[in-house]
């Protein structure tokens, strides 16, 4: 069973490729000296980000850098000691998800910052404009208003998909590290990554590229993992919200080709890419956002020795290990749906990282760490 994009009026039927198949991933290994941490200590918006990653693990997290009155804290990137990352002058150190696991705070953790990954040609137009770190800036135009009662224009949404064409997983299944059912997923499948309770969640975006949300509970955490295959963005929203519990789903409808997100309970409408509802009672409301990473299967093998894996035991037939749109990943001129501002700094499908701060949006390169 196969995935159908439309742009009305017209058709479009992507055809995945067949992908090679590849033996399973390597077992843990010790940490590899080549591997080098890169810190970047930053500003976006006024608020002061750490931003800690490896351009060869391919991954990047950020952290609100703690402030106070007569508080002069240094950090450092730690080497070699996956998932430890990161260490601060009283003597902290800090893994992944930012947590003090040595020293004489531990068990405190610093305050993830609010961020995803996303191809460049996103964040140029929901960010229009938006600082690029180490470049010059551009002149962009100014976001357009909304109108019939939505925040964004809505002459400019698209119809990607039928009503319920996507279906969410709403009762996941998973696997202790073991993928010989899947064995489409290699070294290099990227996998968005969380943490719940002291249990780590894996889930791989060829499972993703099909069902593009997936409504948990874990240690007692209501989330959604959310993943847009056409913006190559990925996040983790609470399923919270003044006390009731919410539970989302793929509405079929595009903005700039990201994904607007249903909310079932209330009918209200979800911008993946501006965080925020935009449509219906719960309009103007923003999510709570989960700290989540994204990498490579290989690099998680190498910090967490177990995890539970997303399973492709879904209850559908599809085609996991193809991509449901050809070769869309890889073709910067392969844009499906209008744009409203092409930034032209970066290639369109570079996978960029960006931080936003009140609404406002600085991205990075995997080149920058």
């Amino acid at each position: 069973m196969r995935r159908f994009y439309f742009i009305l009026p017209l058709l479009l039927l992507f055809l995945g490729q067949n992908c090679q198949k590849q033996e399973d991933p390597k077992p843990r290994t010790l940490p590899d000296p080549t591997i080098r941490m890169h810190l970047i200590e930053d500003a976006v918006n006024g608020q002061e980000i750490l931003l800690i990653g490896s351009s060869v693990c391919q991954f990047i997290t950020a952290f609100n850098k703690p402030s106070g009155p007569g508080q002069v804290v240094e950090y450092r990137a730690v080497q070699d000691k996956l998932p430890v990352v990161l260490a601060d002058s009283d003597g902290n150190s800090y893994d992944v998800w930012g947590e003090i696991v040595t020293g004489p705070n531990k068990g405190l953790r610093l305050e993830p910052a609010n961020y995803m990954t996303a191809y460049w040609f996103a964040w140029g137009a929901f960010y229009p404009g938006c600082d690029l770190y180490g470049r010059p800036g551009i002149d962009a135009p100014s976001l357009p208003p909304g109108n019939n009662g939505w925040l964004i224009p809505y002459s400019r949404l698209a119809l990607g998909a039928l009503p319920g064409a996507i279906p969410s997983i709403d009762a996941p299944m998973y696997l202790d590290r073991v993928i010989e059912h899947m064995p489409y997923l290699d070294d290099t499948t990227l996998c968005l990554v969380l943490k719940a309770g002291k249990e780590i969640f894996v889930y791989p975006h060829p499972v993703l590229e099909w069902h593009e949300i997936v409504n948990e509970r874990q240690a007692g955490l209501p989330f959604s993992v959310m993943y847009c295959p056409l913006t190559g963005s990925g996040n983790v929203w609470l399923r919270e919200q003044n006390g009731q519990e919410m539970f989302f789903e793929v509405s079929g409808l595009l903005y700039n080709g990201n994904l607007i997100v249903k909310e079932r309970n209330s009918e209200s409408y979800w911008s993946q890419m501006r965080q925020e509802a935009v449509a219906g009672p719960q309009i103007g409301s923003k999510p709570s956002a989960v700290q989540v990473l994204e990498m490579p299967l290989s690099t998680v093998n190498k910090m967490f020795s177990r995890y539970k894996l997303l399973s492709d035991d879904t209850g559908y037939r599809y085609d996991y290990g193809n991509f449901p749109c050809g070769d869309y990943c890889t073709n910067d001129d392969n844009i499906i749906y209008s744009l409203f501002f092409d930034d032209p700094r970066l290639p369109r499908k570079e996978r960029t990282f960006g931080v936003i701060v009140g609404g406002e949006a600085k991205v990075y390169r995997a080149s920058d760490f």
